[in-house]
């Protein structure tokens, strides 16, 4: 089950965040490159990637919750029933789905064309309901034992600037290999048939 966690947070936090920081570079080098027609066919191709990787993590997070209703205990199986069926049925499902139909906003040309709606889908599936609410809670309970204004930089990780840069710059990687991953197994496919 952990491992199932893991992937579903790899594809959250590595790839798709890796999507949003690659259209960044991507609207930005249509600036500077002549020649944007092999540029513009990896790009589609990334978009394709990001949408197949959505279908892909609706699979996995169903998977894993078959997979733990089964593999657990009379009582949290009632519990999962009762969350997943019981009176706030809908925000369970929601909570599922919003993420996936999100990021299937992808095939739609008008929205893969900008780079504002990219970096707001990509955010939005990086960004769950649990951290909102962990973020949230955090900062009135901060609020609640202080008596100053609270002190932001008490929620931020003490990391430095070189780690935020290549944390990045590995999402970025991650997501690019990924794509030329992808290229390489249709090209495959196709020669093959």
């Amino acid at each position: 089950m952990s491992t199932i966690k893991l992937l579903l947070e790899i594809i959250r936090t590595d790839i798709v965040i890796g999507f949003a920081l690659y259209s960044i570079l991507y609207f930005s080098s249509l600036l500077f490159i002549s020649d944007k027609t092999k540029i513009k066919k990896f790009d589609n191709d990334a978009c394709k990637i990001i949408v197949y990787i959505g279908v892909f993590y609706l699979f996995i997070t169903v998977f894993g919750n078959v997979l733990y209703y089964f593999t657990t205990t009379k009582e949290k199986q009632e519990q999962f029933i009762n969350v997943a069926f019981g009176l706030y049925w809908y925000a369970y499902f929601i909570e599922l789905l919003f993420p996936i139909v999100l990021i299937q906003l992808l095939r739609i040309h008008f929205i893969k064309r900008f780079l504002i709606f990219r970096i707001i889908i990509s955010l939005i599936f990086a960004i769950t309901v649990q951290k909102i609410l962990i973020i949230i809670s955090a900062y009135n309970s901060h609020r609640l034992f202080t008596s100053n204004y609270p002190n932001f930089s008490s929620f931020l990780p003490n990391i430095s600037i070189f780690e935020v840069i290549y944390n990045l710059l590995f999402k970025v990687l991650l997501f690019m290999i990924t794509v030329f991953i992808f290229n390489y197994l249709k090209q495959f496919i196709t020669k093959r048939i």
